[in-house]
């Protein structure tokens, strides 16, 4: 993207020559994140809760999914009880990139524009939400319906911070705290049990 466009801003109906046809799949382009299905669900909803029972379904009902949990337990246990780590992380990379790709796109249509600074800044917020939602830094622990429930607990914190009024960086100062208090937690709870 920086190569190819010189790092600038893309609009969807100025990429290509102003056609009708142009306009339209722009506009097709922009209704994606603002899409309804019913007059209160949006597509976007309904794509992520798949996503969700997939990504829950492949974690706990599948040999794969196991396969991770024993990989992010212990590598070395993992290789030399036969399981191929190389193969099975590529795919959860892979994995990984359609996920991010298919957020990507709603978040370019949503905002309008498509730019690799797009998602900046979201990287910490997604590792303080899945750390409040019981997965561990060290690996090997977590799951993803506590994910999730981590990710609407830190959107509810993030909806009574700009209720109360607080501006962008006393947000960030109380998202830090609250990341630094649940690196804390999980580090003394580790060593209570005598993991760490």
């Amino acid at each position: 993207m920086r190569v190819v466009w010189q790092g600038k801003q893309l609009y969807a109906d100025t990429v290509a020559k102003p056609t009708e046809f142009a306009q339209r799949a722009a506009n097709t382009f922009y209704a994606i994140s603002r899409t309804y299905l019913t007059s209160f669900i949006s597509l976007m909803a309904v794509v992520m809760i798949v996503m969700f029972i997939i990504a829950w379904f492949i974690h706990s009902k599948t040999g794969f999914g196991q396969k991770l949990k024993i990989i992010g337990t212990n590598y070395d246990v993992a290789k030399f009880s036969g399981i191929n780590c190389t193969k099975v992380l590529i795919t959860a990379y892979m994995i990984c990139g359609v996920c991010a790709a298919t957020g990507g796109i709603f978040f370019s249509a949503l905002r309008k524009t498509s730019s690799y600074e797009n998602g900046m800044g979201y990287d910490f917020s997604c590792l303080t939400t899945v750390l409040l939602g019981g997965v561990q830094l060290c690996g090997g622990k977590g799951s993803v319906i506590g994910a999730f429930g981590g990710v609407l607990a830190y959107s509810i914190l993030n909806n009574i911070l700009s209720w109360i009024g607080l501006d962008t960086y006393s947000k960030y100062l109380v998202q830090g705290i609250v990341f630094l208090f649940i690196v804390w937690l999980n580090t003394y709870s580790n060593r209570k049990l005598g993991k760490a």
